[in-house]
C-alpha cells in the first residue's frame, strides 16, 4: 500500500507498539495523528520525532473509556489538521497490574471496553 501523502490516525500511538507504528507510517510518508489518553507527554515526543525526521504529525488526547465522543474528538482533530483520514490503526489499550483472580468486575469491564 502506498502511504505517501496519506493521513493515518494511530490510537495509542504515543507508546509501545503504537509508537513504533506511528513512526513506521510516518517514515513511509503518511501524516500521523498520534492519539493518547494518559501519555500526552509521550505523544508530544512522538510528534516531535516524526517532525524531526521531516514528517507531519499532530497529537490529540481522548479517553476511549467513553468511545463515541473520544472517536469524534480524534477524527475531528485529524480532519481539522490534515483534511481527511485514510488509515486507522486501533492500538489503544490499557494495562492494569494484577492477575485475573485479583481483578474487579469494573477492571474487567474497563479492559474489555478499551482493549477490544
Amino acid at each position: 500500500m502506498e502511504l505517501q501523502g496519506k493521513v493515518a490516525v494511530v490510537t495509542g500511538g504515543a507508546v509501545r507498539i503504537g509508537r513504533a507504528i506511528s513512526l513506521a507510517l510516518a517514515d513511509a510518508g503518511a501524516a500521523i495523528v498520534v492519539h493518547s489518553s494518559h501519555s500526552d507527554a509521550q505523544a508530544r515526543e512522538t510528534v516531535e520525532e516524526i517532525v524531526s525526521r521531516g514528517g507531519r504529525a499532530a497529537a490529540v488526547s481522548a479517553d476511549f473509556s467513553d468511545p463515541v465522543p473520544a472517536a469524534r474528538t480524534v477524527m475531528q482533530a485529524a480532519i481539522d489538521r490534515f483534511g481527511r483520514v485514510d488509515v486507522l490503526v486501533n492500538s489503544a489499550a490499557v494495562f492494569a497490574p494484577g492477575t485475573l483472580a485479583s481483578m474487579s468486575e469494573a477492571d474487567w469491564d474497563r479492559h474489555f471496553a478499551i482493549n477490544l
